[in-house]
């Protein structure tokens, strides 16, 4: 059976979790689609242009669709806790038939703590499903950037 796409339209999903940790299994079901994300990396550059030192202290903004309440509250208790998470950001994921990871174009995992939320909700019409958008601001310690199937990484730490 081929591996198919959460949908057409979809190209990015987050996880709470570390998608490089080899040990760890993600479904289809632990996947939150983004509606949106930014963030923005500043580093001194030498007269080359090279970088050097560190990377500014950076927040990164995100916007999700909630389907499960349960998804909320994870978010929540991390604002609670203040304690440093992981979270992966997949683009143009595709699934196998178990509904788990089968692959992706690239991806990003973030760590760091949430600092902020903001719930929104919304409800498109009468006869439709109502949706809970939840924005939150993580600020990262650090991110690594992964190309397709883990071959290409460079991590940016002690922003």
């Amino acid at each position: 059976m081929t591996p198919h796409t959460l949908s057409n339209h979809l190209k990015a999903v987050m996880l709470i979790g570390d998608i490089s940790d080899q040990m760890a299994c993600f479904y289809q079901s632990d996947c939150l689609t983004v509606q949106h994300f930014d963030y923005s990396l500043d580093r001194a550059l030498n007269k080359r242009g090279i970088p050097v030192g560190n990377t500014n202290v950076t927040t990164i903004s995100v916007t999700v669709r909630i389907i499960k309440k349960s998804q909320m509250k994870i978010i929540f208790s991390m604002l609670e806790k203040m304690e440093c998470n992981d979270f992966s950001f997949l683009f143009n994921a595709t699934f196998a038939p178990d509904h788990s990871i089968f692959s992706k174009e690239d991806a990003m995992v973030v760590r760091g703590v949430v600092v902020e939320i903001d719930e929104h909700f919304k409800s498109v019409a009468e006869d439709e499903s109502r949706q809970i958008l939840l924005s939150f601001k993580i600020l990262a310690s650090d991110i690594t950037y992964m190309g397709a199937m883990f071959n290409k990484v460079l991590t940016i730490s002690k922003i």
